[in-house]
Protein backbone atom coordinates (compact mmCIF):
# COMPACT_ATOMS: atom_id res chain seq x y z
CA UNK A 1 0.00 0.00 0.00
CA UNK A 2 1.31 3.42 -0.98
CA UNK A 3 0.06 6.85 0.07
CA UNK A 4 1.61 9.67 -1.98
CA UNK A 5 0.69 13.21 -2.87
CA UNK A 6 1.41 16.92 -2.84
CA UNK A 7 -0.04 19.82 -0.87
CA UNK A 8 0.09 23.55 -1.20
CA UNK A 9 -1.16 26.43 0.86
CA UNK A 10 -1.06 30.14 1.54
CA UNK A 11 -1.15 31.95 4.85
CA UNK A 12 -2.07 35.66 4.71
CA UNK A 13 -2.45 37.55 7.97
CA UNK A 14 -2.51 41.29 8.70
CA UNK A 15 -2.48 42.09 12.42
CA UNK A 16 -3.10 45.58 13.77
CA UNK A 17 -2.71 47.08 17.23
CA UNK A 18 -4.85 50.18 17.88
CA UNK A 19 -4.37 52.67 20.69
CA UNK A 20 -7.47 52.93 22.89
CA UNK A 21 -6.55 56.54 23.67
CA UNK A 22 -6.32 57.82 20.07
CA UNK A 23 -8.09 55.06 18.12
CA UNK A 24 -5.09 55.03 15.77
CA UNK A 25 -3.43 51.91 14.45
CA UNK A 26 0.13 52.14 15.78
CA UNK A 27 1.61 48.72 14.96
CA UNK A 28 0.98 46.40 12.03
CA UNK A 29 2.40 43.04 10.99
CA UNK A 30 1.67 41.59 7.53
CA UNK A 31 2.60 37.97 6.84
CA UNK A 32 2.32 36.31 3.42
CA UNK A 33 3.75 32.81 3.32
CA UNK A 34 3.44 29.91 0.89
CA UNK A 35 3.50 26.23 1.84
CA UNK A 36 4.57 23.27 -0.32
CA UNK A 37 4.64 19.60 0.74
CA UNK A 38 5.21 16.30 -1.07
CA UNK A 39 5.34 12.78 0.34
CA UNK A 40 5.30 9.07 -0.38
CA UNK A 41 4.81 6.34 2.24
CA UNK A 42 4.59 2.60 1.61
CA UNK A 43 3.58 -0.37 3.72
CA UNK A 44 3.64 -4.12 3.23
CA UNK A 45 0.82 -6.21 4.67
CA UNK A 46 1.65 -9.80 5.57
CA UNK A 47 -1.30 -12.25 5.61
CA UNK A 48 -2.81 -12.22 9.07
CA UNK A 49 -0.30 -9.60 10.22
CA UNK A 50 -0.13 -5.88 10.77
CA UNK A 51 1.08 -3.51 8.03
CA UNK A 52 4.78 -2.70 8.30
CA UNK A 53 6.83 -0.01 6.59
CA UNK A 54 7.92 -1.38 3.22
CA UNK A 55 10.33 1.34 2.10
CA UNK A 56 11.98 4.37 3.64
CA UNK A 57 9.42 7.19 3.74
CA UNK A 58 10.07 10.24 1.59
CA UNK A 59 8.59 13.59 2.52
CA UNK A 60 9.68 17.16 2.16
CA UNK A 61 8.17 20.57 2.56
CA UNK A 62 8.94 24.20 3.13
CA UNK A 63 7.39 27.52 4.00
CA UNK A 64 8.57 30.67 2.20
CA UNK A 65 7.37 34.24 2.17
CA UNK A 66 7.61 37.64 3.76
CA UNK A 67 6.82 39.40 7.01
CA UNK A 68 6.61 43.19 7.16
CA UNK A 69 6.26 45.18 10.37
CA UNK A 70 5.50 48.89 10.24
CA UNK A 71 3.96 51.76 12.19
CA UNK A 72 0.54 51.56 10.48
CA UNK A 73 -1.23 54.95 10.78
CA UNK A 74 1.50 56.85 12.66
CA UNK A 75 4.94 58.06 11.61
CA UNK A 76 7.81 55.63 12.29
CA UNK A 77 9.24 58.02 14.91
CA UNK A 78 5.91 57.95 16.79
CA UNK A 79 5.90 54.29 17.71
CA UNK A 80 4.61 53.55 21.21
CA UNK A 81 7.31 53.65 23.88
CA UNK A 82 6.60 50.03 24.76
CA UNK A 83 6.92 48.76 21.16
CA UNK A 84 9.62 46.12 20.61
CA UNK A 85 12.96 47.71 19.77
CA UNK A 86 13.28 45.75 16.52
CA UNK A 87 9.66 46.22 15.39
CA UNK A 88 10.30 48.11 12.14
CA UNK A 89 11.61 45.46 9.79
CA UNK A 90 10.98 43.40 6.70
CA UNK A 91 11.90 39.71 6.61
CA UNK A 92 12.09 37.23 3.76
CA UNK A 93 11.94 33.66 4.97
CA UNK A 94 12.42 30.18 3.50
CA UNK A 95 12.37 27.37 6.06
CA UNK A 96 12.06 23.58 5.79
CA UNK A 97 9.25 21.68 7.44
CA UNK A 98 10.11 19.03 10.00
CA UNK A 99 7.97 15.92 10.69
CA UNK A 100 6.53 15.53 14.16
CA UNK A 101 6.07 11.76 14.00
CA UNK A 102 5.59 8.96 11.48
CA UNK A 103 2.99 8.17 8.86
CA UNK A 104 0.31 5.69 9.97
CA UNK A 105 -1.81 3.07 8.26
CA UNK A 106 -4.54 0.92 9.75
CA UNK A 107 -6.99 -1.60 8.31
CA UNK A 108 -10.59 -1.95 9.47
CA UNK A 109 -12.30 -5.14 8.32
CA UNK A 110 -15.98 -5.16 7.47
CA UNK A 111 -18.17 -7.91 6.02
CA UNK A 112 -17.49 -6.99 2.39
CA UNK A 113 -14.94 -4.22 2.74
CA UNK A 114 -11.49 -3.39 3.99
CA UNK A 115 -11.26 0.25 5.08
CA UNK A 116 -7.73 1.60 4.66
CA UNK A 117 -6.97 4.57 6.92
CA UNK A 118 -3.81 6.56 6.21
CA UNK A 119 -2.34 9.73 7.71
CA UNK A 120 0.81 11.72 7.14
CA UNK A 121 2.76 12.92 10.17
CA UNK A 122 2.18 16.56 11.03
CA UNK A 123 4.86 18.92 9.73
CA UNK A 124 5.96 22.26 11.18
CA UNK A 125 8.76 24.80 11.01
CA UNK A 126 11.37 24.66 13.77
CA UNK A 127 11.00 27.01 16.77
CA UNK A 128 13.92 29.16 15.57
CA UNK A 129 12.64 29.50 11.97
CA UNK A 130 11.99 32.91 10.42
CA UNK A 131 8.68 31.77 8.89
CA UNK A 132 5.78 31.54 11.33
CA UNK A 133 2.97 29.88 9.34
CA UNK A 134 1.66 26.66 10.88
CA UNK A 135 0.78 24.30 8.00
CA UNK A 136 -2.43 22.37 8.68
CA UNK A 137 -0.88 19.05 7.75
CA UNK A 138 -3.37 17.26 10.00
CA UNK A 139 -5.55 17.45 6.83
CA UNK A 140 -3.29 14.92 5.08
CA UNK A 141 -5.36 11.84 5.90
CA UNK A 142 -7.96 9.63 4.24
CA UNK A 143 -10.23 6.71 5.03
CA UNK A 144 -10.90 4.68 1.89
CA UNK A 145 -13.16 1.58 1.66
CA UNK A 146 -12.05 -1.14 -0.75
CA UNK A 147 -14.42 -3.94 -1.70
CA UNK A 148 -12.82 -7.24 -0.72
CA UNK A 149 -14.03 -8.77 -3.99
CA UNK A 150 -12.18 -6.05 -5.94
CA UNK A 151 -9.00 -6.62 -3.94
CA UNK A 152 -9.14 -10.33 -4.69
CA UNK A 153 -9.37 -9.61 -8.42
CA UNK A 154 -6.03 -7.77 -8.46
CA UNK A 155 -3.47 -9.85 -10.32
CA UNK A 156 0.09 -10.23 -8.99
CA UNK A 157 2.07 -7.14 -9.94
CA UNK A 158 -1.06 -5.07 -10.64
CA UNK A 159 -2.49 -2.23 -8.56
CA UNK A 160 -5.78 -0.66 -7.62
CA UNK A 161 -5.56 3.12 -7.16
CA UNK A 162 -7.95 5.65 -5.66
CA UNK A 163 -7.59 9.44 -5.92
CA UNK A 164 -7.75 11.18 -2.54
CA UNK A 165 -7.40 14.76 -1.41
CA UNK A 166 -9.16 17.79 -0.03
CA UNK A 167 -11.51 17.89 -3.04
CA UNK A 168 -12.68 14.28 -2.45
CA UNK A 169 -14.85 14.80 0.62
CA UNK A 170 -16.19 11.25 0.84
CA UNK A 171 -12.80 10.07 2.15
CA UNK A 172 -12.39 12.64 4.91
CA UNK A 173 -13.48 15.92 6.46
CA UNK A 174 -11.33 18.73 5.08
CA UNK A 175 -11.19 22.51 5.48
CA UNK A 176 -9.47 23.98 2.40
CA UNK A 177 -10.18 27.60 3.43
CA UNK A 178 -9.99 28.63 7.07
CA UNK A 179 -10.79 32.05 8.46
CA UNK A 180 -8.00 32.32 11.03
CA UNK A 181 -8.98 35.75 12.34
CA UNK A 182 -8.71 36.20 16.09
CA UNK A 183 -9.88 38.99 18.34
CA UNK A 184 -8.20 39.74 21.64
CA UNK A 185 -9.50 41.66 24.62
CA UNK A 186 -8.03 45.17 25.15
CA UNK A 187 -4.75 44.96 27.02
CA UNK A 188 -2.39 47.66 28.34
CA UNK A 189 -4.12 50.41 26.38
CA UNK A 190 -4.31 48.58 23.04
CA UNK A 191 -6.82 46.57 21.07
CA UNK A 192 -5.55 44.02 18.54
CA UNK A 193 -7.36 42.44 15.62
CA UNK A 194 -6.44 40.86 12.34
CA UNK A 195 -7.60 39.73 8.90
CA UNK A 196 -6.40 36.19 8.31
CA UNK A 197 -6.97 33.54 5.65
CA UNK A 198 -5.35 30.10 5.71
CA UNK A 199 -5.74 28.08 2.48
CA UNK A 200 -4.48 24.48 2.40
CA UNK A 201 -5.32 21.96 -0.33
CA UNK A 202 -3.86 18.62 -1.32
CA UNK A 203 -4.22 15.78 -3.79
CA UNK A 204 -2.83 12.29 -3.73
CA UNK A 205 -3.25 8.60 -4.46
CA UNK A 206 -3.82 5.58 -2.29
CA UNK A 207 -2.56 2.52 -4.18
CA UNK A 208 -2.93 -1.15 -3.28
CA UNK A 209 -0.50 -3.44 -5.11
CA UNK A 210 -0.57 -7.21 -5.10
CA UNK A 211 2.94 -8.62 -4.90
Amino acid sequence: MTFAGTAQGTFADVERWTSLATNQCVLRRARNENIAVSWSYSWRNAPGGRPTQATAPTSKGDVAGTEVRDSCDVAPDQLPADAPADWLRSVTCDDPLEPGGTATLSLVQRAAQTIVQVASPELAVSPDAECTAEPRTDQLRASVPFAIAALKRIRPGDSLSVAVGSAVTRFGSYVPRLNCMHAAKPYDGYRSYDDCLDVFTWSGTLRVTRL
